[in-house]
Formats: structure tokens, sequence, C-alpha cells
């Protein structure tokens, strides 16, 4: 768990605050595959529910926690994603000021039939820079400690 050692549970950081504009819309919904008109044509949009363009939901994954929170990286290698529960609030829009606040909210270990695996909860909440809440994420990450009991 080697970077994992300086994470506390519980313990809350902030994001560095991520300005969004159309540009930056446009390219995550392509580098994500996403061909909705909402999140690609200003003018398409413009006749869509929310007056404008807005942001694919994801586009909150834009904002990172800082190095200082988890050391040098994190997942360390092993770790994959093993769950991602996702409330939207607010849609993202071109000049909002898009900030977080993370904190672990638990780290336990489980066995099951491949073995001994650690898991970590990590809770995420997304704000614009009006203060209205744009999303809540809470993550599982998972890492195999063993393979079928062996170490």
């Amino acid at each position: 768990m080697d970077d994992l050692d300086r994470v506390r549970l519980g313990e809350e950081y902030d994001m560095e605050p991520v300005p969004v504009d159309a540009e930056a819309i446009r390219r995550f919904a392509q580098a994500i595959g996403e061909t909705n008109p909402l999140y690609l044509d200003p003018e398409a949009a413009c006749q869509g529910p929310h007056g404008g363009l807005i942001a694919s939901p994801t586009f909150f994954l834009v904002c990172y926690p800082p190095k200082e929170y988890w050391g040098s990286r994190f997942p360390e290698p092993g770790y994959f994603l093993g769950g991602l529960n996702c409330d939207f609030f607010q849609p993202i829009r071109p000049g909002d000021i898009l900030s977080g606040r993370g904190k672990i909210t638990d780290i336990y270990e489980k066995t099951g039939r491949g073995g001994k695996m650690l898991f970590i909860i990590h809770q995420l909440r997304y704000a614009n820079q009006r203060g209205e809440q744009v999303a809540e994420v809470q993550m599982s990450w998972v890492k195999q400690l063993d393979v079928g009991g062996e170490s």
C-alpha cells in the first residue's frame, strides 16, 4: 500500500478549480465518443432543454485530487475501478468554474473465491462557482491482495 499509506480515512481535500469553456466541453465529448449535439453543437444546443451548450455529465472527471493527498500516483498498479455511482444535479456549462472536494470514506479487506481483496471507497462532490452541486460520486477501488489464497 505504498502510496496509500499517506491517505487518511475521512480526511477531506480540495481539488484545483477547473475553468470550463466550450472547447473543453467539445474535446471531452469527442474523447469519450459522445455524439449528442447538446455537448458538441452550440447552435443545436440552444434549441435543447438547457438553452445552450452543456458538458457531458461525466465532465467532472477533469478535476483530479492533488498529488499531495495521494502520493506520487493512485491508484497504484494492480487497482481497478470496482464500481461507480454518480448522482447529477446541475448541468456544467461554458463559463463555469468546476471545483471538487473528496475523501476516503472506507477501507476494508474482503475474502472471496478469488482470494483476499482490498476495497477503497472514495466519495467526491463537485460544485460550480455559484456553489451549486453538480455531481456526487462514489468510487470503489479494488486491489487483489492474493490469488486463490496465495500471497
